[in-house]
């Protein structure tokens, strides 16, 4: 589980930050392991002090996630960690593995 409302998960999915869920025959929304992810993610940003916005600017990248588990010690420090990621660079400084 989450810990993420089923009100905040369709809103994040209204303002585009999570895709739409499959639906089963009967009109229920069936979420997959990267859709977890994903609202794993929103909801440690929010916790270190993004803002919806923000968030949304990220795309969500996979290795962001990583970022996330990553990210404890401060909004300061996440946003710098942040920065260098989307920049293409780990959080080490080093270049990731292609």
């Amino acid at each position: 589980a989450t810990g993420v409302s089923a009100k905040m998960i369709r809103h994040y999915e209204e303002i585009g930050l999570l895709p739409a869920a499959r639906r089963t025959a009967a009109g229920y929304r069936q979420y997959g392991e990267a859709d977890v992810r994903t609202l794993q993610f929103i909801k440690r940003s929010r916790t270190l002090g993004f803002g919806m916005a923000e968030i949304a600017e990220l795309g969500i990248p996979t290795q962001v996630i990583v970022f996330s588990a990553q990210a404890k010690s401060g909004v300061d420090e996440a946003r710098r960690a942040l920065a260098d990621l989307l920049d293409g660079r780990s959080v080490s400084g080093e270049m990731p593995a292609s």
